[in-house]
C-alpha cells in the first residue's frame, strides 16, 4: 500500500484485439470496445427452468414429432434462431421440435458458425 492507505492502480493493459492501443474498458481500446447491443450477457439470455419446461410442453403439443426425421423419441423444443443470435425466446414461430440427435447436430453447427464468425471479425 502507498502512504495514506491507497492501493495503486494496476498498470495499463493493451487492447485484447492486439492493435497496440491501451485498453479503456473490458480489455479493449475505444475503437474495439463492444457496442451495447453486441454479445449480450449470457445472464440476460437465460430462460428459467420453468420457462423451458413450459415452452417445451407447449411446443410438443403443437408438433409431436421431429421436424427432420419424424421420430417421437427424445424430443426437444428448439429455437430456430437461437436466443444468442437474437431469436425470440417465447415466439412459437421461432420454435421447432427436433429429436435429440438432430438438436445436437444443429447446436454443434451453430456453435461452429459463431466461432468462425468471431474469428473473421477480429482485427
Amino acid at each position: 500500500m502507498e502512504a495514506g492507505g491507497h492501493v495503486p492502480y494496476a498498470a495499463p493493459s493493451r487492447c485484447t484485439r492486439r492493435c497496440g492501443r491501451l485498453a479503456t474498458e473490458g480489455g479493449r481500446c475505444d475503437e474495439h470496445r463492444r457496442k451495447a447491443w453486441e454479445n449480450r450477457s449470457a445472464n440476460d439470455l437465460k430462460l428459467t427452468g420453468a420457462d423451458r419446461r413450459r415452452i417445451r410442453k407447449e411446443q410438443l403439443q403443437r408438433e409431436s414429432r421431429c421436424r427432420l426425421c419424424g421420430s417421437d423419441v427424445d424430443l426437444q423444443a428448439d429455437h430456430i434462431i437461437e436466443i444468442a443470435d437474437g431469436g425470440a425466446p417465447f415466439d412459437a414461430d421461432n420454435l421447432q421440435t427436433l429429436c435429440q440427435t438432430h438438436h445436437d447436430e444443429k447446436s454443434k453447427a451453430e456453435r461452429a458458425r459463431r466461432a468462425i464468425q468471431r474469428r473473421s471479425t477480429r482485427g
